[in-house]
């Protein structure tokens, strides 16, 4: 009994849950595959949404930066995640002309959270680590973006 309950104890603490909203189909296969912390080395992309007094630009994966970053709006809190590609550091202020566009807002207390699908248009980089139609999933936590993946529904990977 004492070992059963260690062994219970050690998952829960050790493993990275994931918590949704949304629900999630009975056996898809959703998996952890990194934890970014926050890039200390990089400054914010000038001019890219006019700046954030609290903007925090996160470790890349796949030549994906995440940004995160409040802004008003009424009564709450509103934080935001966007998913840069490297040119958005370019001086060309060309940011999010290659790929970009992806990203997601939420206001307190629920996680700020991004998804998207890996596609064509997807940097290389992210490409060699993830197959095309690999869904990924950013979820803002303390100081840290958790990401996940999962593979495309059987139905569609089969079209």
């Amino acid at each position: 009994m004492a070992a059963t309950l260690a062994v219970g104890v050690t998952a829960a603490v050790t493993s990275r849950p994931v918590w949704t909203a949304a629900s999630v189909p009975p056996g898809a296969d959703i998996r952890h595959v990194a934890t970014l912390t926050e890039d200390q080395d990089r400054g914010w992309p000038d001019g890219y949404l006019g700046g954030t007094a609290d903007g925090v630009v996160f470790e890349s994966i796949g030549e994906i930066t995440p940004v995160v970053g409040s802004m008003p709006t009424g009564t709450g809190v509103t934080r935001c995640m966007q998913l840069l590609p490297p040119q958005a550091w370019e001086p060309s202020g060309e940011e999010g002309s290659v790929w970009g566009g992806y990203g997601g807002c939420s206001v307190e207390p629920f996680s700020v959270t991004a998804t998207f699908v890996v596609g064509p248009e997807a940097p290389s980089a992210l490409r060699e680590r993830f197959v095309e139609g690999t869904r990924l999933q950013f979820v803002a936590g303390d100081a840290v973006i958790e990401v996940f993946s999962a593979d495309a529904p059987t139905a569609e990977a089969t079209n």
